[in-house]
């Protein structure tokens, strides 16, 4: 049994040298080629830059060329932009913008953060808030459409008759210094943001979706796609692509269920945008 496993490991030693050596000597990119990595506006337009750039510079050091964050400040200006495909390379956004660019634009879907992500309907401590249905007539602050959260809201107020009144933010800090300063009743945000917030409760919380994932532009050549996918699922072998999560507060990457993107894309449906 000793054995095997002595054997295993390695394998599994060499098999991560392998790939280590592959990242770092075989990018099919040549040093004058230059990509664009479109960030979807959560933060603030300075804000999500600053949080990715650790992303675009592992992605440049990989490949060896310059990669260029793109950012706008808001989801409408986001749309308008992006809807088509054209114009950048790679793109990571919610999942109902990678099913609708997977289904629609023949965009490839190359890695997921793993698991899930939902939306949590947050009031302040003091509002005593604990079913939905009294934020009805209430000021909520959300992300405009066609974000996300746009969408999620939709979900949860689907009677037209019985609907709160929608403040819409540029990004999910806007969104929560309105309700830090009682200029709304209530905020929807992204879940993961909950956690570092004090002094506010959570109403309800969505069913989950599909969490953020990076597509390629299928005018980006299929090797290289395949070499960005394999340094990000794989960035927990080695040290920059450790150092690179760490930075950008993600566990890792994994391979995604596209089917499962597709099936996202409906809900733009739902946030009013043509």
């Amino acid at each position: 049994m000793h054995t095997i496993i002595l054997k295993f490991l390695h394998h599994r030693f060499g098999m991560l040298l392998v790939l280590a050596a592959f990242l770092l000597s075989q990018s099919p990119l040549k040093a004058d080629d230059s990509l664009t990595l479109v960030i979807q506006p959560i933060y603030g337009m300075d804000k999500t830059h600053e949080s990715f750039q650790p992303l675009a510079s592992y992605l440049s050091s990989i490949t060896g060329t310059d990669i260029k964050i793109i950012t706008y400040p808001n989801f409408i200006t986001y749309w308008k932009e992006t809807r088509d495909g054209q114009g950048y390379d790679l793109i990571l956004d919610a999942a109902h913008f990678t099913g609708y660019r997977a289904k629609e634009l023949d965009f490839k879907i190359l890695a997921k953060i793993p698991g899930t992500v939902s939306y949590s309907v947050v009031v302040p401590d003091s509002a005593m808030v604990i079913d939905i249905d009294e934020l009805v007539g209430k000021k909520i602050a959300t992300l405009g459409p066609p974000s996300m959260g746009a969408a999620k809201v939709s979900l949860l107020f689907d009677n037209p008759l019985r609907q709160p009144f929608i403040y819409e933010t540029e990004n999910s800090e806007k969104a929560l210094d309105l309700l830090f300063t009682d200029e709304v009743d209530a905020a929807i945000i992204p879940t993961p943001l909950v956690g570092a917030l004090t002094g506010v409760s959570v109403v309800t919380t969505t069913d989950p979706t599909q969490h953020i994932a990076l597509s390629a532009s299928p005018a980006l050549a299929a090797d290289l796609r395949l070499f960005i996918r394999d340094a990000l699922i794989h960035a927990n072998s080695t040290q920059d692509g450790r150092k690179m999560l760490s930075q950008i507060g993600f566990a890792g990457f994994e391979n995604p269920d596209t089917e499962r993107y597709v099936m996202a894309a409906d809900l733009l449906n739902l946030t009013g945008i043509d």
